[in-house]
């Protein structure tokens, strides 16, 4: 009689432990960018001069490129200041599909009448952030601060 107790126990241990057994890990798939955020820039080039000849103030977009490959352009914000913050979200959410690879954040100074300048930016690897709702890029050297607004999406394996 006692070993008819036992099986209904018995019977549940086995059933807990082959769905424990068949229970997949979850995985990082992508981070995806909702939202970056230029946190602050310098107003003059490393010389000491405007940006803009015909202006005081630059025109500022952000690019995101994965190794050489550019995955993302925003439009720009005319005449920017520095103590300003400016949103760039247009076109997003971008995903960032290999984040255990080096993606770049920069910022350039638009111009119509020539070729736009680089102002900055920033090298990462998300999976170095993973879990992060927010990736700061900034340096104590650098005059640009960058906050990437960000989900994480992962997939069952």
């Amino acid at each position: 009689m006692k070993t008819n107790h036992l099986y209904p126990w018995l019977c549940a241990a086995v059933l807990v432990l082959s769905l424990l057994s068949c229970r997949r890990e979850e995985v990082l798939n992508n981070a995806q960018v909702n939202q970056i955020r230029l946190d602050y820039f310098s107003e003059v080039t490393d010389e000491g001069d405007n940006w803009d000849i015909f202006t005081n103030y630059p025109d500022i977009f952000v690019k995101v490129f994965r190794g050489n490959q550019l995955v993302y352009t925003s439009p720009y914000y005319d005449e920017c200041q520095n103590q300003n913050v400016y949103t760039y979200n247009q076109g997003m959410p971008l995903y960032l599909e290999f984040p255990n690879e080096t993606y770049s954040v920069a910022i350039y100074d638009y111009d119509s009448t020539s070729e736009d300048e680089f102002m900055g930016g920033f090298e990462f690897k998300p999976v170095d952030h993973e879990g992060e709702e927010i990736i700061r890029l900034f340096s104590l050297t650098s005059e640009i601060e960058f906050s990437l607004f960000v989900d994480w999406n992962y997939v069952r394996e």
